[in-house]
């Protein structure tokens, strides 16, 4: 009786906690449960911006948080949102000295789907050396900066057209 009060004893002392420990390091941050999400589409849009608002309330500092965020705002064109997330992305990277081209550049994007041309070119002006690197950026850049100019147009705004 003894020696099955000591294996008890144990195995409570050593497998019990390795058991909550791994239980507790298996379950998944809101940010990846987030991104498991967002590989199931749009449709799961109001669960990931719930996941990454209670990331961002932990970890108010986790860029990949705030980038999604955006990107998802984004994509169910929530704009006004999604310009909010990306200055504050842009913000948390330039305390390390970074620039997150993809993000400036899906700022713009927003900036020309609420109307906001000006500030979209200057964007496009101020960074066009990002836009050159024979990718996709330099891909959607090409279509996006003549419709910028464009839309300057139709506002009655100077394009003053440079790229």
């Amino acid at each position: 009786m003894r020696r099955v009060n000591i294996l008890i004893a144990f195995l409570f002392i050593f497998f019990v906690p390795a058991t909550v420990q791994a239980t507790t390091e298996d379950k998944l941050s809101y940010f990846e449960q987030a991104m498991e999400l967002y590989k199931e589409g749009p449709s799961r849009a109001p669960e990931i911006i719930d996941l990454l608002k209670r990331e961002l309330k932990e970890h108010p500092e986790n860029n990949k948080a705030v980038k999604l965020l955006g990107i998802t705002y984004f994509g169910i064109e929530r704009f006004e949102e999604a310009i909010e997330q990306f200055d504050r992305a842009i913000d948390l990277a330039s305390k390390d000295g970074s620039i997150i081209p993809q993000i400036l550049f899906m700022k713009a994007e927003a900036l020309h789907e609420l109307k906001r041309d000006a500030e979209a070119k200057k964007i496009l002006d101020d960074y066009w050396a990002f836009w050159q690197d024979g990718g996709k950026l330099q891909q959607r850049y090409k279509v996006l900066y003549p419709q910028v100019i464009e839309g300057l147009k139709k506002q009655g705004a100077p394009s003053n057209q440079t790229p």
